[in-house]
């Protein structure tokens, strides 16, 4: 299916759950299962390895179309977006974990996100160092991980979380998969002012251990520029604001006061301010 057809239809799922997933701040179980029984989590898998190798360009408008259905839900996939398509760019994960992560979303739809935020340290795109650390159990070969992060959208559905986080002095990437022992979520997002439905909580890590191999990227300073994460987002984003303007026009085409008679679309007051609407949206859009 062509992904922007993909989107619009996934888009038309989720719509029929988003307001009440948002009043009660939690993602849809329903929305995850529509979007892992798809093909939206390998459109950022490279075509070499069965997936749609997609575009910047194609993926930022697929992602527009998807969001304008569930924001939230949206961020989930957008999350999983930025960070398969940046990685096969640049391909700095460990080649043998890589491929068997695109098998996996090709075949089961894996979910996957950077989980890098901190309570003290905030965003890392500004620097810093991470309190969430990895120390050698050397006798075992594996790793033993403690910590604790914030805003990990999607969480309770992430096949592997990427944690960014301190080791052997520097910084660097575990994977972590979804029920290893020691590995806990804790629902702290639900009552956020937006986004509601986005499970974005925070995460614990206590003597979390993991094999040797699954550190699969050490990281010198901040590592590359991460381009898609911008445009992404922003799509997503952009998405909620043309949603909230088809909203509005149903609204104004409803809603008829006994004093007017009429809906009050028809007031050239309310069509001008639906035309500004329409104005800033096409120009972020462009």
């Amino acid at each position: 299916m062509n992904p922007l057809d993909l989107a619009q239809q996934l888009a038309q799922r989720f719509a029929g759950r988003a307001d009440e997933a948002d009043r009660k701040g939690k993602l849809p179980p329903e929305d995850i299962q529509d979007l892992q029984n798809s093909d939206y989590p390998a459109l950022n898998v490279p075509k070499e390895l069965g997936g749609y190798g997609l575009s910047m360009r194609d993926s930022v408008a697929a992602q527009l179309e998807l969001a304008q259905g569930s924001t939230s839900t949206a961020l989930v996939a957008g999350m999983h977006m930025h960070v398969m398509a940046h990685n096969a760019e640049i391909r700095e994960w460990d080649d043998n974990f890589y491929k068997q992560l695109c098998q996996e979303i090709i075949r089961d739809g894996a979910l996957v996100n950077s989980v890098a935020s901190e309570p003290k340290l905030g965003s890392p795109s500004r620097g810093g160092s991470f309190q969430t650390y990895a120390e050698l159990i050397e006798e075992e070969r594996q790793w033993r991980v403690n910590g604790h992060k914030t805003w990990t959208t999607g969480s309770p559905y992430l096949t592997y979380m990427l944690v960014k986080l301190s080791v052997q002095g520097g910084n660097g990437i575990m994977v972590i998969r979804k029920g290893t022992p020691g590995l806990r979520i804790e629902q702290t997002w639900g009552d956020a002012l937006s986004l509601r439905a986005s499970d974005s909580h925070d995460v614990y890590f206590d003597d979390v251990v993991v094999p040797y191999e699954n550190l699969i990227q050490q990281v010198e300073g901040r590592g590359p520029s991460n381009l898609w994460f911008p445009m992404v987002m922003a799509a997503t984003y952009l998405g909620a604001g043309f949603a909230a303007r088809t909203a509005v026009i149903q609204f104004a085409l409803e809603r008829v006061p006994t004093a007017l008679g009429r809906p009050i679309a028809t007031l050239p007051k309310i069509q001008r301010q639906i035309g500004e609407i329409d104005v800033a949206l096409q120009a972020a859009r462009s």
